[in-house]
């Protein structure tokens, strides 16, 4: 703050904050389900995560993925990993 710095990002939060995805979508049940179940967060710690970022009070804002003409899932998976979201 003293240098100036007005705004910081802590990086994205993967599945948190589902309200933006169509409430009995496809998506929105997979999303669910990895954010809310043990599997999920054995695969990648979602909740543990958001809880970690919630203690700095954030202002929490949406990141989409969009991709044309088609995306394998392949290829989204090894988007997140280059950008470190798995």
């Amino acid at each position: 703050r003293a240098e100036g710095v007005e705004r910081l990002s802590m990086g994205p939060c993967p599945m948190a904050g589902l309200e933006g995805v169509k409430r009995w979508s496809i998506l929105h049940y997979i999303f669910a389900t990895l954010y809310e179940t043990s599997l999920g967060n054995r695969i990648f710690g979602f909740q543990g995560l958001e809880s970690f970022k919630d203690k700095f009070r954030p202002r929490w804002e949406p990141i989409f993925i969009a991709a044309s003409p088609r995306m394998s899932v392949m290829t989204l998976y090894m988007g997140c990993r280059m950008w470190r979201l798995l």
